[in-house]
Order: C-alpha cells, then sequence, then structure tokens
C-alpha cells in the first residue's frame, strides 16, 4: 500500500513542477494601469452596460493569454480602470523573417493593448487600387509638394535646414538627423525621402510597380509625417478621390517598416469599404501544415455576410482585397475565386502576440459602444 502511494506521489511530480513554473514564469513584477471610458453617442454608458463591455474585455483579455488573477476592472464611475499585473513583455519576440526575431519593446507591447482594448472588434473589408495606378499620382504628388516647398523657401530666403522651414516635417527630421541639414534631394522630394516606393528592377534594368496594392514603406516615425502630405490641401487636389490610405499592422519583408495600402473608396453605404462584418459565426487560430511556426486565423462568417463575401469574391476575382481591423490592414491577400461557404484564412506576417489579439477581438466585438484608453501607465517593466 505504501508502494502505491509513493508511486502515485512521484506520478504527481512532474504536474507540481510545471505549474510551479508557470506560476514563477509569471510573477515578473511589471503592473500596467489603464483608465479607459466607454461611451455611447458621446454619453457615458450605463452601470449595466459597462458591466456588459467589462465581461467582453475580460474575455477579450483571458484568450489573449493572460489569467484570471492577472485581470483586475475596478469601477471609478465615470471611467473604468483595468490593472494587469505580472505582465510579461519582456519575452514577447516578433517574427522578422525565417531566421530573425525583432524584440517587441515595452512601447509596442503597449500599443498591442491598446488595440486589443480599444478596437470594436469589427472587420472592414476594402477593394484596392493596384500600385502601378497609386505609384504615378504620388510620384506627382511628391513633385508638386517638392515644387511648392521650393518655391516658399526661395521667397521667403529660408534654407532648407532652417527651424522655420514651411512644413513643419521638416523641422522633425532635422530634429531626429541631429540637426544635419536636408538636403537638396530632401528638399525637393519631401514625400518620397520618407516612403520607400513599392518598386523593382526587372532583368533588362527597368524599375516597375510590384504588383499588390502595397504602394511603399515608411518606418513608423515617419508614418505621421506621410499621413500629413497625404491629407494636404495640395494632396486633396491631386490625388483621386476615392483613394484611401492605411498602414500595415505589422512590419514588411523582414524590415521594421509599415507598408502602405491604397485601398478603394467604392461602397458609400459602408463609409468606403466593399464589406463590415461585425460578428463570426467563429474565429480560431489555426497552423499550416508545412509552416507551424506561422499561425493564421482562420474566420466562418454568419450565413448573410457568407452571402454578401460570395458576392464579392466573384466580383473581385482576380483582384487584391484587403482586410481592416481598427484602421489598420492585417492582410491582403488576391482573391483567386469566388467562396462559397464563408470560411477564409488570412495569413500574413503575423506572430503569437498578433493572431492571439486579434482573434480575442473577432470573438468578443462591441457592437454600438465607444471604448477609449484615456492612459496607460507602467510600473516596475523592464525593457
Amino acid at each position: 500500500m505504501r508502494c502505491k502511494s509513493i508511486f502515485f506521489s512521484l506520478l504527481l511530480l512532474p504536474v507540481l513542477f510545471l505549474s510551479a513554473c508557470k506560476h514563477f514564469r509569471k510573477n515578473t513584477g511589471c503592473q500596467m494601469r489603464l483608465v479607459l471610458t466607454i461611451e455611447q453617442n458621446g454619453e457615458v454608458v450605463s452601470v449595466g452596460k459597462k458591466a456588459k463591455i467589462t465581461e467582453i474585455l475580460r474575455k477579450r483579455l483571458l484568450e489573449f493569454g493572460f489569467e484570471k488573477d492577472q485581470i483586475v476592472f475596478n469601477d471609478e464611475g465615470k471611467n473604468l480602470q483595468l490593472i494587469l499585473t505580472n505582465v510579461d513583455m519582456k519575452n514577447e519576440k516578433k517574427l522578422m523573417s525565417a531566421s530573425e526575431f525583432h524584440l517587441r519593446t515595452n512601447e509596442e507591447y503597449c500599443s498591442m493593448i491598446k488595440f486589443l482594448i480599444s478596437s470594436n472588434g469589427s472587420v472592414r473589408f476594402w477593394e484596392t487600387i493596384e500600385s502601378g495606378e497609386s505609384l504615378v499620382k504620388l510620384i506627382a504628388l511628391d513633385s508638386d509638394l517638392g515644387l511648392r516647398d521650393s518655391l516658399l523657401a526661395s521667397k521667403t530666403n529660408i534654407r532648407p535646414d532652417s527651424a522655420n522651414a514651411d512644413h513643419s516635417l521638416q523641422a522633425q527630421l532635422k530634429k531626429r538627423r541631429h540637426n544635419i541639414a536636408l538636403s537638396e534631394s530632401q528638399l525637393k522630394h519631401p514625400l518620397l525621402s520618407i516612403l520607400q516606393l513599392n518598386i523593382k528592377q526587372t532583368e533588362d534594368g527597368k524599375l516597375e510597380a510590384v504588383a499588390g496594392p502595397v504602394a511603399g514603406f515608411s518606418l513608423p516615425a515617419d508614418t505621421a509625417a506621410v499621413n500629413r502630405y497625404l491629407n494636404s490641401d495640395l494632396a486633396h487636389h491631386k490625388l483621386p478621390a476615392n483613394f484611401v490610405f492605411k498602414w500595415s499592422s505589422s512590419y514588411s519583408k523582414g524590415t521594421p517598416v509599415l507598408a502602405l495600402y491604397v485601398l478603394n473608396y467604392s461602397r458609400k453605404e459602408n463609409d468606403g469599404p466593399a464589406m463590415v462584418c461585425s460578428s463570426f459565426k467563429g474565429v480560431r487560430k489555426e497552423y499550416a501544415q508545412d509552416k507551424q511556426d506561422e499561425p493564421k486565423i482562420d474566420i466562418a462568417m454568419s450565413p448573410s455576410d457568407a452571402f454578401v463575401w460570395k458576392r464579392l469574391t466573384n466580383m473581385a476575382n482576380g483582384q487584391c482585397i484587403a482586410m481592416e481591423i481598427n484602421d489598420r490592414v492585417i492582410s491582403a491577400p488576391r482573391i483567386t475565386g469566388e467562396v462559397q461557404n464563408g470560411r477564409s484564412s488570412v495569413t500574413g506576417a503575423f506572430d503569437e502576440p498578433d493572431v492571439n489579439a486579434m482573434v480575442a477581438l473577432m470573438n468578443n466585438p462591441v457592437q454600438k459602444e465607444k471604448i477609449q484608453v484615456v492612459s496607460l501607465t507602467t510600473k516596475g517593466c523592464q525593457e
């Protein structure tokens, strides 16, 4: 009898060891504190709705990978406080290429948590503009922007490296480059000096646009400046009204840059996108048989959305359809045929946290309420 007891205890040892290791891994001492507001039609929601949204956010965090005891909500009247304890930022890695990893910084991790909390979980599908068409327009815009800035600089006797230059971007670039004066090329090409066009060299040495809806690439620090150029009065006059610009949700081509997609504002009834999905039958993370280290998202649509998706994929056969969540494009596959059953797989340069966040969002959507992260602070989190 004693031998059986000892044998049973030995069997339990691996279980107890793994449980202890799991607890030890999560004891990081890193804490995140978020202050949220939940509104509908510009007014703070009722206590009952706030409780409902709180449970939705809790489900998102659990599905993302947090444990129950790591999540604490405190109702502060107008605001809702969320405290995440023992957050493991240090070990988060982002796949850059087949053999290279980018260590996710605290800032990037915090941005991902804000995305997880503040997004309503709906997905918008857009028709797209091929780069061959968009690049011609962007090159012309860059030329006009450079001509405008050069003329203004000559009229006001401002040197390219002056802090009083016409465009605020120049001052920012000057500071970022340690007070090195902007070159004549940067002054003449303000947009294309911070946006690398998506082009390739052919066998005969010519340059041509890479097929697809990606117009170019920029460093994350430059995206705000690119946005200012694309939203300028000059851009509104020069660019087609149906052009909509959106950045990618993650890095592209194994380098720390974001891709700029050009979408087609084609459906006025949806405020631009061809289709909007507010809820799904089911969303889950899967792995391709030949690529076990690259997760993908498997989506099952509701019958009504499946009907619209079938019609859209039939009309857009041979074209790229972009999938956008919370103002970011996560994928833009080229449609190769009509999808009849409402099931689709989304692939891309995703890592585990990316996929976990998107799956958690789509499985736990918020319909009409607007969730805003008023503040996010961290304590005891080492970079």
